[in-house]
């Protein structure tokens, strides 16, 4: 009787997409909080997979012919050939996220924009409580702002990606919505600013120019007016030692502090993948290899450079950052699961997902968010949401004519 009620109640469930949707919906809405992600991504997956079960059920094999390569993929990195089973839960938060984004384009692809709203009520959310109790010192104009983050990278990197989203959607919104991506495109580059972390600024940069060529360039005039008002805005919000590391990372970039700090760390990525180039050393094993590189030889690198950091538990690249952790087996494996993902979007005109890529592709220059629940969520989300919508196409094509479509979804 127990079982037979539960059968009930979780059949009950997967009759509506409505709670699957709160489910996401608040997994979205927390990661500015920073606070309960785990536990609402792992509901978030369930849910999804209580609603893709009836559909494998009666087709898995579509299934295995569109996603078996990604799954391959999360099988590496979670046997961590290098060091086995050493990223199994970095693996898990890479799948759960997948597996989310394709639940998502399958059932609800047309909900996308209430996500990205949710974020944006979360960060004004979330602005509201530190006005309220007061910010701390190390928050307030002279400093960076972090809100509930341990380092303002990190809330910068989420915001940047919010800015770009609102940016994409804008063209395509009715008026109402247009204001509410303008309103939430100028709040999230306003917290960019005050970040002050210089590698969002490239990505946001490298981002916001993709899509100004491929959607706005008949625009291209308002386009540039626009971006000249957020530099001034950037500039503005910046104190004045965060502008001079700015302008310095531009005029000298070479000469620039941060990036002589990196380059020991850099040093110890690449000798780790030159030790081994096929199979990699484990993403998680790059702080004790880090910490023995510099003893090992400290002499040269100390000759060599003018710093020289301890306790690094990140190369600190994104594409350095994976060559020492997955080798060249694991290069190979992302870049046959991303490559697909980037033909159908320029196939289908999801401009976002290249944007995000772009993103990713500057900010990585200076870190590696794949070892974050918010830089794996952020990448992982929208991959598996761009192959959910070919997974779509295809159960459309092939189920009968009365499940052409099989979860309600609708063509945006």
């Amino acid at each position: 009787m127990p079982s037979r009620m539960l059968r009930r109640f979780l059949c009950c469930l997967t009759e509506s997409n409505t709670v699957f949707f709160v489910a996401v919906y608040v997994l979205f809405f927390l990661l500015f909080f920073n606070r309960g992600i785990f536990i609402s991504l792992y509901l978030a997956t369930l849910l999804g997979f209580m609603l893709l079960y009836p559909i494998l059920k009666k087709d898995y094999t579509i299934f295995v012919h569109y996603l078996w390569i990604p799954f391959l993929f999360f099988a590496y990195i979670a046997l961590t050939p290098g060091m086995l089973f050493k990223d199994i839960n970095l693996s898990g938060t890479m799948f759960f996220s997948f597996i989310v984004g394709v639940s998502f384009a399958i059932f609800l692809k047309d909900k996308l924009w209430y996500i990205g709203c949710g974020m944006l009520f979360a960060l004004i959310a979330s602005l509201i409580i530190f006005l309220v109790r007061g910010f701390p010192e190390d928050m307030l104009w002279n400093g960076r702002m972090r809100l509930f983050f341990d380092h303002p990278s990190v809330l910068s990197f989420i915001t940047g990606l919010l800015f770009l989203f609102f940016v994409n959607k804008w063209n395509t919104q009715n008026p109402g919505r247009k204001k509410i991506a303008t309103i939430g495109s100028f709040i999230s580059f306003s917290i960019v600013a005050l970040c002050a972390a210089r590698g969002t600024f490239l990505a946001v940069a490298l981002g916001s120019i993709f899509l100004g060529i491929v959607i706005y360039r008949r625009y291209w005039g308002q386009f540039f007016l626009v971006a000249i008002v957020c530099g001034g805005i950037l500039l503005s919000l910046l104190s004045a030692h965060e502008r001079e590391r700015a302008l310095s990372a531009i005029q000298n970039p070479f000469e620039d502090a941060t990036f002589i700090s990196r380059q020991p760390i850099w040093d110890a990525a690449i000798a780790g993948f030159k030790e081994s180039p096929l199979i990699g050393n484990g993403f998680r094993t790059f702080e004790s290899y880090h910490e023995r590189f510099i003893t090992e030889y400290a002499k040269e690198l100390n000759a060599k450079y003018p710093v020289v950091e301890t306790s690094i538990a990140s190369p600190h690249n994104m594409y350095l950052g994976i060559a020492f952790g997955y080798g060249s087996i694991g290069i190979i494996l992302l870049l046959a699961i991303l490559l697909p993902a980037i033909r159908w979007a320029i196939i289908d005109k999801v401009y976002l997902f290249p944007a995000v890529l772009f993103f990713y592709a500057g900010y990585g220059l200076f870190d590696y968010p794949l070892h974050r629940k918010d830089g794996i969520l952020l990448l992982f989300f929208p991959l598996g949401f761009m192959y959910g919508r070919r997974l779509l196409v295809a159960l459309q094509r092939q189920l009968p004519a009365q499940h052409d479509q099989p979860c309600g979804a609708q063509a945006e």
